[in-house]
């Protein structure tokens, strides 16, 4: 790695674009900018670019979060909350299998302490969210609902044109939901 002297040039007008934004006791300094960044190898400029890298990683992150927040949120899944029980669980089990000791218990107390508020929070939601939506379908599990009433009442019907008008009411009244 260059030194820092080595990697200092000084601007030659005050007005030059590439100054450094620094502010020093007396006046703004006199040195180039690191390229890419506003300030120069003396004024961390190397920071300020590892700063403008770490906010464009930390945004790149966000946006893959953001995608990928997108697709679970159209998944029925996304109600289920048995399957992050299990993994809470399985977590506290594997905790719990590494404990020898008494000693190792007490040094894993706070995380074993945490994993079973964790499982309690989330038994109750999961409670509490299949309480709330046992009177509700999904929109999969409507349309297989919907095909079960007109089979039943194909056996009642056999109008050809009149089971034509019933399946698309109800499939009008499905999409329109």
């Amino acid at each position: 790695m260059l030194n820092i002297e080595s990697r200092l040039v000084r601007v030659t007008s005050e007005h030059d674009p590439e100054r450094c934004k620094a502010e020093i006791s007396h006046g703004q300094c006199w040195y180039k900018t690191v390229p890419g960044a506003q300030y120069c190898a003396l004024h961390k400029g190397d920071a300020n670019l590892a700063s403008i890298a770490k906010a464009k990683t930390d945004r790149y992150r966000i946006e893959i979060w953001q995608q990928r927040l997108d697709e679970l949120s159209n998944s029925p899944r996304l109600k289920n909350l048995h399957d992050e029980i299990a993994i809470i669980r399985l977590l506290l089990e594997n905790i719990l299998q590494t404990c020898e000791t008494t000693t190792d218990l007490i040094m894993h107390s706070q995380r074993i302490g945490d994993l079973v508020t964790k499982v309690e929070k989330l038994v109750v939601s999961c409670h509490s969210l299949e309480k709330q939506t046992s009177s509700m379908m999904d929109k999969t599990t409507a349309i297989s609902f919907a095909g079960s009433i007109i089979d039943i009442i194909t056996c009642y019907v056999t109008d050809p044109q009149i089971l034509e008008n019933i399946s698309g009411d109800i499939m009008k009244s499905l999409a329109a939901e």
